[in-house]
């Protein structure tokens, strides 16, 4: 359900006048964009494209991250629904519109050990809350496992699932994954295979406690644990 609220405004000065503004000064940004692409025979931007261009844009803008993704996916949305290769820009006159995007109680929560990326839109409408572990895929490609880490696609797999999860209302974390899949995510003892010789070994039964793990799940619910979080309702490997 989409909810709008709509404010009568008496002076500009206030604190929606400043916000309304600034959702002016992104749609501007994507038009100005879009009028690049034209020029240049390229690629129309999509709005994820435009979400990755005003990334880290929240500070100086003084505006929630959430709201300038909602109106860079409102201007690609428009573009599209009215059939138009370029929209009206917006200046002090035009209407004052600060879309908002409330997040989800997290209910339902996931730690995830990056593989595949098949299941990231069920991933982001079946979870509130998503941790990822923040693996460094250009470190990896340097070593024996560059294959497997380019093959895998890591950091693209966690530009579409934070994207993903943002469009959708869900809270999205990169937390640190270190030993995830060494320590025992039952009693927190590091007796896990190690090293790249025990790659292979994809279950493991903690010296400590005696709980029988598998590999990527424990890494999975690890990562989820270390969010802050307990009990999640599942820890998978995304295939």
């Amino acid at each position: 359900m989409l909810l709008v609220y709509r404010y009568r405004i008496k002076s500009l000065t206030g604190l929606l006048g400043r916000q309304a503004r600034a959702c002016n000064f992104v749609w501007n940004f994507c038009n100005e964009t879009q009028r690049q692409a034209l020029k240049w025979n390229k690629r129309w931007p999509t709005g994820f494209d435009l979400n990755r261009l005003t990334a880290g844009s929240s500070k100086e803008l003084a505006l929630h991250a959430r709201t300038i993704n909602a109106v860079c996916e409102q201007y690609a949305k428009s573009r599209r629904h009215r059939n138009r290769a370029f929209l009206r820009w917006r200046g002090r006159r035009s209407l004052g519109w600060v879309p908002l995007k409330d997040p989800r109680p997290a209910h339902r929560g996931i730690g995830i050990d990056l593989g595949h990326h098949k299941l990231s839109m069920r991933i982001v409408r079946e979870f509130d809350y998503i941790a990822v572990g923040n693996v460094k895929a250009a470190g990896l490609a340097k070593t024996r496992l560059a294959k497997s880490v380019l093959d895998a696609g890591w950091s693209s797999f966690r530009g579409m699932l934070r994207y993903k999860a943002t469009a959708h209302g869900a809270s999205y974390e990169e937390v640190d994954e270190s030993f995830s899949t060494r320590v025992c995510s039952f009693c927190d003892c590091k007796t896990g295979p190690k090293g790249v010789a025990d790659l292979g070994i994809r279950s493991w039964v903690c010296a400590v406690c005696g709980v029988s793990h598998d590999r990527d799940v424990n890494s999975a619910r690890n990562i989820y644990f270390r969010s802050g979080h307990r009990t999640p309702a599942e820890g998978i490997l995304a295939l």
